[in-house]
């Protein structure tokens, strides 16, 4: 297994997602082709609070190694996450959790952000109605399947 120095350093792309995807209830989105949309459409970096993001820097049973907030892992990759890129929000007007931003990429960033006392992040903020213009759109996330673990991303 690589470890995260490792995988990265081996990135021929700068901003390769390697895979990631990122989903709501309606389906999952490759976190590239929210990248794309949003410079495309969304062109302009926002200054977001990162209190309306931290909401997200709270672990939950689904999150595994590097990806677990507060984990040690996560700790060090998120220490090695430059601000070079806005990290991706999705704005949802009516959801019911009462967050109306959520991360698609960047919570490694957002944790930096929030651990160095940071007020805001650049953000490429898209609404998530737009979700649906993008070209791939899988089911949406099972949380009681089975995780699978890809090292070869």
């Amino acid at each position: 297994m690589k470890t995260f120095k490792q995988f990265y350093e081996a990135d021929q792309h700068p901003r390769a997602f390697h895979g990631q995807t990122y989903g709501d209830n309606d389906g999952q989105y490759k976190v590239e082709e929210i990248d794309a949309y949003a410079k495309e459409h969304y062109p302009d970096v926002i200054a977001v609070p990162v209190a309306d993001l931290e909401h997200q820097l709270k672990p939950t049973k689904y999150e595994t190694h590097d990806e677990v907030p507060g984990s040690d892992e996560f700790a060090a990759r998120a220490k090695m996450a430059t601000f070079e890129h806005p990290v991706l929000v999705v704005r949802y007007r009516d959801d019911k959790s009462g967050h109306e931003l959520w991360i698609a990429d960047g919570s490694h960033r957002v944790w930096k952000a929030k651990q160095a006392g940071m007020k805001t992040i650049d953000a490429y903020v898209i609404p998530s109605d737009e979700l649906r213009n993008l070209p791939t759109k899988l089911p949406p996330w099972d949380p009681d399947k089975e995780w699978e673990d890809d090292e070869d991303v």
